[in-house]
């Protein structure tokens, strides 16, 4: 990610809705709600999506938590046995790179 151009735009984008883990027979992964709008610059172009181990802090000014940004509503969810638990937290970025407040919800993979 880069630094949000601030000079030219402050506000944020709407938080995303409705974050929320999906299995189906052959995949596991999250979706959420939120309306893009390709032509206001102010609305969500991009989201973030992060990943934090059971027992540590959300921080979304850490990089390294970082494990896509997507033009997408989803995102696929990697197998571990099933016994992993990790709160994932997703956000959204407008075209000036304003970052959202951040919607968490926890998966066990």
């Amino acid at each position: 990610m880069i630094p949000a151009y601030t000079h030219l735009y402050e506000g944020r984008p709407a938080a995303v809705k409705k974050l929320t883990d999906v299995y189906t027979e052959d995949m596991h992964f999250l979706t959420w709600n939120h309306q893009k709008d390709p032509s206001n610059p102010e609305a969500a172009q991009r989201f973030v999506v992060y990943r934090f181990r059971r027992g540590e802090k959300v921080n979304i000014n850490r990089a390294e938590n970082i494990v896509k940004i997507t033009p997408d509503n989803f995102f696929v969810l990697p197998y571990e046995g099933g016994e992993s638990r990790y709160i994932y937290v997703v956000t959204a970025l407008d075209a000036f790179h304003n970052e959202s407040k951040p919607a968490k919800t926890k998966v066990k993979l």
